[in-house]
């Protein structure tokens, strides 16, 4: 039998710190053998371009059909299509474990495809095992599936925000915020988990000399690996946090 590897889909992005470099970077730092498979090309300075779902269906396929990935990360998925090309793929590998990242559907200064968060809400959320998200980005969903939110003014507010959105489907949901603070050059990052159990709550402050934004983009792919790893999932999403921590900390971050 293979090692586990970790699967992960998602645009290729011309920013620094985010799309699959930023994921094959952070699997590789972690010594977790991964496939990538590119849903469409990302860029500032042009349109989207997609992969055609037969394309992307028989890309999926194969990945999963010849290797031993047991945990899949979900990144930008640019077009309808692609949502239901991994829709297609999920009632065929049900049991595998899925983390999905809403924050490349919310980019600024691009417009989310129309029909795009629907799809996304009744073919996806339903198989998936963890979902991370902004207050913002959860509050979007709840919209966008006819669920009545406030928008919280405390912890307790966030978690009636997440227990909302596990009802759509995600076991569990993490609802996070990352803020940098440039007179002190520190970084935190506060994170919500609802699960099964207690919510877990926590605060992760560090130095940030280099004035790195955008740690959050990495988390993901780290709770994935720890995920195949065999971890527990609350255990795989405090060691995706403190992953971002420690290597912001080390002045090492993915320049």
């Amino acid at each position: 039998m293979e090692s586990p590897q970790v699967l992960v889909l998602g645009c290729f992005d011309d920013l620094p710190n985010a799309g699959l470099k930023t994921d094959q970077k952070v699997l590789a730092t972690l010594q977790m053998p991964c496939k990538v498979i590119s849903t469409g090309s990302n860029s500032k300075r042009c349109h989207v371009q997609t992969e055609p779902k037969e394309a992307l269906l028989a890309e999926l396929r194969s990945a999963l059909q010849n290797s031993d990935c047991n945990v899949v990360k979900i990144g930008a998925m640019p077009s309808i299509a692609s949502v239901q090309a991994i829709s297609d793929i999920w009632r065929q590998w049900p049991r595998t474990a899925s983390v999905l990242d809403m924050e490349p559907f919310f980019k600024t200064g691009q417009e989310i495809p129309n029909g795009m968060l629907v799809a996304l809400i009744e073919h996806v959320l339903p198989s998936i095992t963890i979902l991370s998200a902004t207050v913002g980005q959860v509050m979007a969903l709840l919209e966008g599936a006819s669920i009545e939110a406030s928008y919280p003014t405390g912890i307790q507010g966030i978690v009636a925000l997440g227990k909302k959105l596990q009802s759509l489907g995600p076991r569990y949901v993490i609802v996070k915020r990352e803020m940098f603070d440039e007179p002190e050059q520190t970084t935190t990052l506060h994170f919500v988990l609802c699960g099964d159990g207690e919510p877990v709550v926590e605060r992760l402050r560090c130095e940030n000399p280099k004035g790195v934004f955008g740690v959050s983009y990495s988390i993901l792919s780290a709770i994935a690996a720890s995920l195949a790893k065999g971890r527990t999932r609350p255990d795989a999403v405090v060691a995706g946090f403190r992953f971002a921590q420690e290597m912001l900390q080390k002045g090492s971050y993915f320049d």
